[in-house]
């Protein structure tokens, strides 16, 4: 009775039978808190000055629930230009903490060195549009001609920037016309730009005189070399190619087509001895002369000016944007800020 009195005893006192103690079951510990930063976050700011920027939520992780997270500077907080460092916490119920950093870079809209330009050429430049069906039809649209369209790209990159750009095309202008020159100098004169383009001479070729292409080539070079001596930047352009096949016996087109390729290199050669940037407008609009000429066989269609502006802003950009790093500078720092 007593050895079982003494086992009842021990049982209760939480002994084994054999005699070691029981051990309890010792409680669970929360997993340490835990947090992920987003990306980092990378906007451009359109006119070049701070601005509000939302950026993704910081990821919470375990740690004992509920976890609270807190970032600064806020999201939709305004960031100034350039790269700030945005710091994030986890803190749970337990007041354990986590900490993530990331950056939010807010960057200056591209730059260009230029910004007040003025196409010079004939009719392609006034606005005069081909038809993309009717052979005998052209009609005038200056807004959907080429130098409008170059604006638009031009002022949509450089956002920050006040650009200026004039048409300044005359229907049936021939490069080596006898009031052509002094026309261009009344441009290169005025010191309202910084940059002129040139596409002209399809005129000089239309009546199919082989002389002409070398008229025309001497023209575009004098007004190259004016455009230089007065600290004007020239561009000098391809003419765009014909399509004699769609035409009708009186269009111009089949009367200068076999002088397009000859004049084009003699413009290229222009270029090139003078040390200038060349467009070539001819080979962007050569890839598809159905679809980027006119059926008049001469006048690009709307298409066509959309790839000739395009094609003028890709040479602009590659010349004259100023770099990411110099772009920087301007904005009065470099670094994150913290």
């Amino acid at each position: 009775m007593r050895v079982a009195a003494l086992v009842g005893v021990a049982g209760a006192l939480g002994f084994l039978s054999c005699g070691s103690p029981a051990r309890p079951t010792p409680p669970v510990e929360p997993t340490p808190v835990t947090i992920a930063c987003p990306q980092p976050v990378t906007v451009t700011s359109p006119l070049g000055q701070p601005m509000t920027v939302v950026y993704p939520d910081a990821i919470g992780g375990s740690g004992a629930p509920p976890v609270t997270i807190s970032c600064t500077p806020a999201s939709a907080s305004t960031f100034p230009i350039g790269a700030t460092s945005v710091s994030c916490t986890a803190t749970d119920t337990r007041q354990r903490t986590a900490s993530c950093q990331f950056a939010v870079t807010v960057n200056m809209p591209p730059r260009i060195s230029l910004t007040r330009f003025v196409a010079f050429g004939d009719s392609i430049t006034e606005g005069e549009i081909g038809d993309a069906v009717n052979p005998t039809l052209t009609f005038q649209s200056p807004s959907q001609a080429y130098p409008s369209v170059l604006r638009q790209l031009l002022t949509a990159r450089y956002s920050a920037q006040s650009i200026a750009l004039d048409p300044a095309g005359v229907q049936g202008e021939s490069a080596s016309g006898s009031s052509t020159f002094s026309r261009f100098v009344s441009y290169t004169s005025s010191r309202r730009y910084d940059a002129i383009t040139i596409l002209e001479g399809s005129n000089d070729i239309a009546t199919g005189d082989p002389a002409a292409v070398g008229r025309a080539a001497n023209a575009l070079r004098q007004m190259v070399r004016d455009a230089k001596s007065r600290s004007v930047r020239p561009y000098l352009a391809t003419i765009p190619p014909t399509d004699a096949t769609r035409c009708v016996p009186a269009c111009r087109g089949r009367d200068m087509h076999a002088f397009v390729v000859p004049l084009n290199d003699a413009i290229r050669n222009v270029a090139a001895s003078e040390g200038i940037t060349l467009i070539d407008v001819y080979a962007a609009l050569n890839v598809d002369v159905a679809r980027y000429i006119g059926a008049d066989g001469l006048h690009p269609t709307i298409a066509g000016n959309q790839q000739i502006a395009q094609t003028f802003f890709d040479v602009l950009q590659q010349t004259l944007e100023v770099p990411a790093s110099s772009n920087a500078a301007l904005a009065g720092g470099r670094g994150i800020r913290k």
